[in-house]
């Protein structure tokens, strides 16, 4: 689970940006929430606000920490993959985050620049106690408080922490297992889902085969489509011939009957609507998610699909108690706003200057739990809306 995570100079943020799933006692107490370790976390923060705001780069921002953790050590050139300070500076950025494994708080934190890593550092807490350690700590390419059992796998290791590498990138490569632990925790339970096009049968038949391998979340999909009422079908998967050549993908079909003529069809997704297509991608990762307590982060979560939908969508989050997965969002639908509270409602906008700022709705003043949030966010009370005038 993902408490915070924080970054400055990176892509249209000048200053802090910070998104916190860390609310305080006075949530509502529902299973949109939970409890770990006598902190409460919200499953669900969604980002709003006008076009070219900055929504999507604090998914950028998110997806930055990610590669770096998980794919540094294997970065072949120089510099970072889609790193982009504010206006092409020449500053430093910095970025911190903090998440649970099980029992264990970790906070990790790291400053860079366009070439290599200024510094790094890793610190852990067990939840029941608030001794916080050092794990590791780097300056450059002078690294602190990790524990080699012997001089050649330091020399080792001096050698695979490239200039633009990560500790936990590199140290998981050597069988550490606590970056191990840490880097597959990243890599399996941190989620920025890729969505196929209806003409990619390769990207198709990929997901096919993990809904195939997890039947769980096959029925669970199932269920959704019908409770939605996409005209009552069933989904079936099969090896179907692509583009006239004899090379065979596992495809999904879609099973409709007509009661008229007593007659089931067989029609293949991709002949499907774009809102059933995008449903079974997109839940996938979604039902992925819940089921092993990881984090999906969504640009643009009701693109292709339904209002009641994306309705639905959330609340899978908030019908299990026991379930810890997390969603991070953005979104211009304004009335998902009235499946929301103002724990889980982050606005961006930008200021004179150009700069994307980004704010809690339970930090502005005034605004209560019983306010009608669709209504007030539309007569433009809160910030984070389009100003245009007609």
């Amino acid at each position: 689970m993902i408490k915070y995570f924080k970054w400055n100079n990176f892509y249209s943020f000048r200053d802090e940006g910070k998104i916190s799933f860390e609310v305080n006692q006075n949530a509502p107490k529902t299973n949109a929430f939970l409890d770990h370790g006598g902190i409460r976390l919200s499953k669900i923060n969604g980002i709003f606000g006008p076009n070219a705001s900055g929504k999507t780069n604090i998914l950028n921002a998110l997806y930055f920490i990610y590669n770096f953790i998980v794919n540094s050590f294997h970065f072949n050139h120089k510099g970072f993959l889609n790193y982009f300070p504010y206006m092409m500076n020449d500053e430093n950025s910095e970025f911190e985050v903090s998440f649970f494994i099980g029992e264990v708080c970790y906070i990790y934190s790291f400053t860079v620049n366009k070439d290599f890593v200024l510094s790094e550092k890793l610190q852990k807490k067990d939840i029941t106690d608030n001794n916080l350690k050092t794990v590791f700590k780097r300056q450059e390419q002078r690294f602190h408080s990790i524990n080699f059992n012997n001089k050649n796998i330091q020399n080792l290791f001096n050698q695979m922490v490239r200039p633009n590498a990560s500790v936990i990138s590199a140290f998981s490569q050597i069988n550490q297992l606590e970056m191990q632990k840490i880097s597959s925790f990243w890599k399996n339970n941190i989620i920025f889902p890729r969505y196929p096009h209806t003409q990619d049968m390769f990207g198709l038949a990929d997901i096919s085969k993990q809904y195939n391998q997890e039947p769980d979340l096959l029925s669970e999909l199932q269920n959704i489509l019908n409770d939605l009422d996409i005209g009552k079908h069933k989904l079936l998967f099969k090896d179907m011939p692509v583009d006239h050549s004899k090379n065979l993908l596992f495809l999904p079909l879609v099973e409709r009957y007509n009661s008229k003529q007593d007659k089931r069809y067989l029609i293949h997704l991709a002949s499907e609507s774009h809102g059933v297509f995008n449903l079974f991608s997109k839940l996938f990762f979604i039902l992925k998610s819940i089921k092993n307590g990881g984090l999906v982060c969504i640009d643009e979560l009701e693109s292709g699909i339904h209002p009641q939908a994306v309705s639905r969508v959330l609340h899978l989050f908030m019908e299990n108690t026991n379930q810890k997965g997390q969603i991070l969002f953005t979104t211009h639908m304004t009335p998902i706003l009235m499946d929301l509270n103002k724990y889980q409602v982050y606005l961006v906008e930008k200021n004179e200057y150009n700069e994307s700022e980004t704010f809690k709705l339970d930090q502005v003043e005034g605004v209560r739990r019983e306010d009608n949030l669709f209504k007030k966010y539309m007569a433009g009370v809160y910030g984070g809306f389009p100003d245009i005038d007609f």
